[in-house]
């Protein structure tokens, strides 16, 4: 990766617009779901930091290539990525509340998924 993603010591963002984080995130998510058998797979979403993706012109090209307008649409992007990716695994996904907050990844995840808060968690699901 370039410094470009240096957007916070250290940048620990995951590049959307690469085919090959998904293919790694797969692998992970998949050998997770092997040894832990648990219905529930916690997908994260907490605390990111924009930065690295609006320094990368890479990316904002990319972005600009695949009609994504905004973080906001490219946070949708890559939630419905990796729900993708749970599916085949019959788990149930887990997103940090901050996924929902200011309208994050909550406009439309078309799933039934799991929204761990600070004091507890709560299941929704999608009606879109």
């Amino acid at each position: 990766m370039s410094t470009a993603w240096d957007g916070q010591p250290p940048c620990g963002q995951l590049n959307p617009s690469n085919d090959h984080t998904y293919e790694v995130v797969d692998g992970v998510l998949r050998f997770s779901s092997s040894i832990f058998f648990d219905n529930l797979l916690h997908l994260g979403f907490d605390e990111v930091n924009e930065q690295c993706w609006e320094t990368s012109p890479e990316l904002q090209q990319w972005m600009i290539e695949n009609g994504i307008e905004d973080n906001q649409a490219l946070l949708q992007y890559h939630a419905n990525r990796l729900l993708n990716i749970t599916q085949p695994l019959n788990r149930e996904p887990v997103f940090w509340q901050e996924a929902f907050d200011e309208v994050r990844v909550g406009k439309c995840l078309g799933s039934k998924y799991t929204v761990r808060v600070l004091t507890g968690c709560m299941r929704a699901e999608s009606s879109c």
